[in-house]
């Protein structure tokens, strides 16, 4: 099963500039791609919260933030229940 990138298993080299505080083109690994068998070859941001990694493997992983997707999920039930449940203080005892 994919893991998808979290602040567990998160390994950042923030502050590590030469303390000049220059951070640009800093690399940080967030997360291990678990779901490839080899190496990871290639890595296309799709967006600002995805991208598809291809490895050795010869599997082309689709990768989502999972923060970012549980949230979209519980916006549309919320609006789903909006729809559909009478808020509280619409209903009568």
């Amino acid at each position: 099963m994919p893991a998808s990138p979290s602040k567990e298993n998160a390994t950042s080299t923030a502050g590590t500039s030469g303390g000049n505080g220059n951070t640009a083109g800093l690399v940080v690994c967030v997360a291990d791609l678990l779901a490839h068998a080899g190496a990871v070859k290639v890595a296309v941001a799709l967006n600002e919260s995805s991208f598809a990694a291809a490895g050795s493997d010869g599997l082309i992983t689709l990768w989502k933030d999972a923060y970012v997707e549980n949230q979209k999920r519980n916006e549309a039930l919320h609006s789903l229940m909006s729809r559909y449940i009478p808020a509280e203080e619409d209903l009568l005892y």
